[in-house]
């Protein structure tokens, strides 16, 4: 038997997604393959957030070349409903070195317009436009090289916010979200990055003047001024993007996420997770994590028989100084409750993945109990 539990943080501030109960659920191992069409064309089944799962929860189906040994599309894709193969979500073209290039249009699953618009070596280019599922304009921006402009947005009631370029604007990133004016489609003035859902004073603050970047003040308190770490529009606003870290869903085929068992903190796992999102703010603080663009490795290892995360080993790290830092902040964590199913106490596995983008560290963690 194998139960999961996951818990997504995001900007070094983390959020659960998961209950813990008392049931124990009875799940099949994990079976998710590569469906071979010709020789580096294949056949991926996906979830609605695009992430890859078993066959028969598929509700997308990715027609495209995939390198298998870098993990990169080449050449046109398409995605498909698995209901109604007449729906194209996505449909593109990725180059040689897995860059998007060129015109993208993706739908939701109710065939209605969800965006249109061109990239060019994997960056937004020229005239976008977003939707809701409802079909009604959520969003309309330019773009020319690292040039953004957000010309007009619409909140999902249909109330125009940014008009022509200018109105206050307010947009998340997983779970923070920032805020502030825009004119001529461009920042200006002061921005501010808060944590969903707290009522707390900002954690973040960048200053623009004519949509120009001049200094901002990160979560440990440090002035940094070589440029911003606030993304106007950002991939994250496209689902199909995320398809291209080919992603395993944390929730197997068939299992209700409400009924997953996990560890337990004595204070609860709200303070536990803070104290995970300190201990990784602290071991990053004095690290500029600017230059790292979407690179991304796990840590493995155990709980052990005293509640501690032991047995830590980096997978795929790309910088071996952070990787030693964030090993170490993960074994200062205070010790967890052991997993008990049946009456009996499990082994647990944990896995923690970093992702590094844009002068951000977002990660989230799994807990796995395997039992015989």
């Amino acid at each position: 038997m194998k139960i999961t539990f996951i818990i997504l943080t995001a900007g070094l501030f983390c959020s659960t997604l998961a209950k813990a109960q008392d049931t124990t659920p009875q799940h099949p191992v994990r079976s998710i393959h590569y469906q071979f069409i010709d020789k580096d064309s294949v056949k991926l089944a996906l979830n609605e957030d695009f992430e890859l799962i078993e066959d028969s929860c598929a509700s997308i189906f990715r027609y495209a070349r995939l390198d298998t040994a870098f993990g990169k599309f080449s050449g046109h894709i398409r995605d498909v409903n698995k209901a109604d193969p007449n729906v194209v979500r996505t449909e593109g073209t990725y180059d040689k070195d897995g860059n998007k290039e060129g015109l993208f249009v993706s739908h939701f699953a109710n065939g209605q317009l969800e965006s249109k618009g061109s990239f060019v070596k994997n960056k937004f280019d020229g005239k976008w436009e977003l939707y809701y599922d409802n079909g009604k304009p959520r969003m309309n921006f330019e773009a020319h090289g690292h040039d953004v402009q957000l010309t007009d947005y619409w909140d999902p009631t249909g109330k125009k916010i940014v008009d022509n370029g200018s109105g206050k604007y307010r947009f998340n990133v997983d779970q923070i979200y920032w805020e502030g004016h825009l004119m001529d489609g461009r920042p200006v003035g002061s921005w501010y990055a808060y944590r969903s859902g707290k009522d707390e004073p900002p954690i973040m603050t960048e200053m623009y003047k004519l949509g120009e970047f001049q200094v901002g003040r990160s979560p440990s308190g440090k002035e940094y001024k070589d440029s911003a770490r606030m993304e106007l529009v950002s991939l994250d606003l496209l689902p199909f993007t995320r398809a291209e870290a080919l992603r395993t869903s944390a929730i197997p085929c068939g299992v209700i996420a409400s009924n997953i068992v996990h560890p337990q903190y004595k204070d609860g796992m709200d303070i536990y997770n803070n104290l995970l999102s300190e201990e990784v703010a602290q071991a990053l603080k004095t690290t500029d994590l600017k230059p790292f663009k979407n690179n991304s490795f796990s840590v493995n290892g155990i709980v052990d028989d005293k509640g501690k995360l032991a047995n830590l080993e980096a997978v795929d790290s790309f910088d071996p100084a952070i990787t030693r830092s964030l090993i170490t902040a993960l074994k200062r964590m205070p010790a967890l409750e052991p997993v008990m199913v049946n009456g009996r106490r499990v082994k647990v596995k944990v896995q923690v993945n970093f992702i590094f983008n844009g002068g951000f560290c977002r990660f989230n963690y799994a807990f796995s109990t395997a039992g015989n």
